[in-house]
């Protein structure tokens, strides 16, 4: 989960001595001298900084908000492995670093590459990837620059059909996996190409360095993101639009990045099998050592296949009270009691959406996860570390099929 910003925060989790050498290294005056201020003296810092040209100002909050983000234990991983993967080891510099904020800010200054790409890997386990394409080569993708720039240029024709999308910049990042210790198989590897586009132009209101109101004309980039799964031969994308949009956007990845013709049906982005959850016996167990202490399957959508627009929402309601079978056994009753089999029996309809919630260790909603699935590709579910859980337990009760 992203860790909320305000400058305050930051200014009381940075030491006085990092931030003072952020300001030397990015050579913002910031008029006073942090190392003779009282570590427990956030006042004269944030209003030095809110003194500063609104350009400089601009820069230090941002600076501050990133390095603030990554500063907690999954942060430091992310950066250890980064930095790693860059040929880079930071573990003997960070080692003699108080602080998990102060460690982040440090690697700001001193290491941007592997801020950066450690950052954007945060960035994404905080979005949700809704579409999805399974039937692609199992291996890395390529992800030299010849590759960025078809993709950049492809992405810039396509966006010209909507006078827009003049500039597109790609960064890649790359996670490798790792290798089963049974097997030697390597598992879990993963590449990001984040695109982006140049916007529509926007007008704003703002103030010049003098404090004088101005209207502004600025050209903004938006975001694309196609995640690749090397042992699954999955991609998934996060971008806004709907699914013909993102057909088209996986159509241009997997042709000038995977150099691949194939064809554009719906078998090949059945990601998520739903239709399992008709049985109310169905079971959902999960690793005891992931400590679950229950998985509730809170609604259903049903559509008949061929009559689209007729569909029914079944959902559970009430509370479980630790009785983690309770509103399954409701949802399945209320289900049988609901349609007419005579008519049209269960299984002729198709499961197009279901809604569930994995409770993990921890009072009241701490540790509980509701998420979405939608057929054939969509799941809200995003990339932190329990919700990667839930994406394996997917796997295991054979609802994502990839």
């Amino acid at each position: 989960m992203a860790r909320q910003f305000t400058l305050k925060k930051c200014v009381t989790a940075f030491s006085n001595v990092r931030m003072q050498e952020y300001f030397e290294a990015r050579k913002i005056p910031i008029g006073i001298d942090l190392r003779h201020v009282a570590e427990e003296d956030t006042k004269p810092i944030i209003d030095a900084i809110g003194a500063l040209p609104p350009d400089a100002r601009a820069e230090v909050e941002r600076d501050f908000q990133d390095a603030f983000s990554l500063g907690d234990e999954g942060g430091l991983k992310s950066i250890l492995a980064e930095a790693d993967d860059l040929g880079n080891d930071l573990t003997d510099h960070l080692s003699r670093i108080d602080g998990h904020e102060d460690k982040a800010l440090w690697t700001l200054i001193h290491s941007p590459d592997a801020f950066e790409a450690a950052r954007t890997w945060r960035t994404v386990e905080t979005l949700n990837f809704r579409r999805h394409r399974k039937d692609l080569p199992k291996a890395a993708p390529p992800c030299d620059d010849h590759v960025k720039e078809k993709l950049s240029k492809a992405l810039v024709a396509f966006f010209a059909k909507e006078a827009r999308g003049r500039y597109c910049e790609v960064d890649i990042f790359v996670r490798d996996g790792s290798a089963d210790p049974v097997t030697g198989e390597i598992k879990g590897g993963r590449t990001l190409y984040c695109a982006y586009p140049e916007d529509y132009a926007t007008t704003d209101i703002g103030y010049d360095e003098h404090g004088k109101r101005k209207r502004r004309t600025r050209r903004t980039a938006f975001e694309i993101i196609f995640q690749y799964f090397h042992d699954e031969g999955r991609l998934s994308l996060y971008a806004k639009g709907d699914k013909k949009r993102a057909l088209a956007l996986q159509r241009i990845f997997i042709d000038q990045v995977l150099d691949m013709e194939i064809p554009f049906d719906l078998r090949g982005d059945r990601v998520f099998e739903l239709d399992g959850l008709k049985n109310p016996s169905m079971a959902f167990p999960t690793p005891p050592e992931d400590g679950v202490e229950y998985v509730l399957l809170k609604s259903l959508r049903l559509s008949i296949p061929g009559e689209p627009g007729k569909r029914i929402t079944i959902e559970a309601s009430g509370n479980h009270n630790g009785n983690s079978s309770l509103p399954a056994q409701n949802l399945h009753a209320f289900l049988q009691e609901s349609l007419d089999q005579e008519k049209m029996p269960l299984d002729r309809y198709r499961v197009t959406h279901a809604t569930m919630q994995v409770k993990f260790p921890g009072k009241g909603h701490r540790g509980s996860v509701t998420f979405g699935i939608t057929w054939p590709d969509s799941c809200s579910l995003r990339d932190e570390e329990s919700h990667m859980r839930i994406k394996q337990y997917l796997k295991d009760w054979s609802i994502d099929r990839a």
